[in-house]
């Protein structure tokens, strides 16, 4: 909020998130949003990886037309509002074939 966005603040929480953080969540404007995780087959137990696979509930989220995904270990300094402006599927990308997921505009 602090940024001067208007738009819905959505948090994605798994059941290992307690009743009282999502409280504080609800409290601070999120509007919380409960799904099942998705383990990446590929990945290692306890990698970086192995649970990236749960953005794909992102296109589930159909209530909205768009969204911007922000991975938890961002920080973002101003308004981003401008993003809903960019098409479906916007990201950083790492390399010619590879994109970084912890930003990315999606249309579910």
């Amino acid at each position: 909020r602090m940024s001067g966005s208007t738009r819905d603040l959505v948090i994605l929480v798994d059941d290992s998130i307690s009743e009282h953080h999502r409280s504080g969540l609800e409290s601070a404007g999120w509007k919380i949003q409960a799904f099942e995780r998705i383990r990446n087959p590929k990945a290692k137990p306890n990698a970086y990886n192995e649970w990236n696979y749960s953005k794909f509930r992102l296109w589930q989220l159909t209530k909205y037309s768009k969204i911007i995904f922000i991975d938890a270990d961002m920080l973002i300094l101003r308004n981003i509002d401008f993003l809903f402006e960019f098409p479906e599927i916007t990201a950083t990308g790492n390399d010619g074939t590879l994109f970084n997921s912890g930003l990315m505009v999606v249309e579910p």
